[in-house]
């Protein structure tokens, strides 16, 4: 191997980056020439130089100063970038947890809309129990109680003949849900044993 080829692998060969193959043929040919046997010497000496810290200098202050306004300089739009995108985070999450808030308000609110509801009804229904007014037309005949209704609401309540299943309608009334008038269709239920 001639000093030209050795001093393409001398670097390779102190870094150990060669294969035992290499390394062989670069041991061989320093065996006989002082001047790659220098070389290694030197290349040993700078990298224990660099592996303990010796060769690391402290850059002045105001080269610090310098590099680090030319970076600003340079890059504007990533300050203005970082500052937009929190914003941006700040309004997303106050816009979710609003969103969040309104759903949740939303189905308290329904689900407290529908339990005075249910309220009402119950309580329309022990009224009419206690004062004795089950029934404002006695009728079995749906032709009959329907027809009762209208003039009375503002819409024609769906009378069924459920008597195939054991309940035979006996009657209608007027009642009073959510602010307004309704029909209370009465079927008697079939009593069980």
């Amino acid at each position: 191997m001639t000093c030209k080829e050795t001093k393409t692998l001398l670097n390779a060969y102190v870094d150990g980056e060669l294969d035992s193959a290499g390394s062989l043929a670069v041991e061989t040919h320093m065996r006989g020439c002082a001047s790659c046997l220098g070389e290694v010497e030197d290349l040993h000496g700078l990298a224990s130089a660099i592996e303990s810290g010796s060769l690391r200098f402290a850059a002045p202050a105001h080269l610090k100063r310098t590099v680090q306004g030319a970076i600003r300089a340079a890059t504007p739009r990533a300050r203005s970038s970082v500052f937009y995108w929190r914003w941006a985070g700040v309004a997303a999450s106050v816009v979710f947890i609003a969103a969040v808030m309104s759903v949740l308000t939303t189905r308290w609110v329904s689900s407290s809309e529908e339990n005075a509801l249910v309220n009402d009804i119950v309580s329309s229904h022990v009224r009419s129990m206690m004062a004795n007014h089950v029934t404002d037309v006695s009728s079995s005949n749906t032709h009959t109680v329907k027809p009762w209704f209208s003039g009375k609401l503002d819409y024609s309540p769906p009378t069924k003949d459920l008597t195939e299943h054991g309940s035979p309608l006996i009657s209608g009334r007027l009642d009073y849900l959510d602010n307004r008038p309704v029909a209370a269709l009465v079927y008697r239920r079939k009593a069980r044993h």
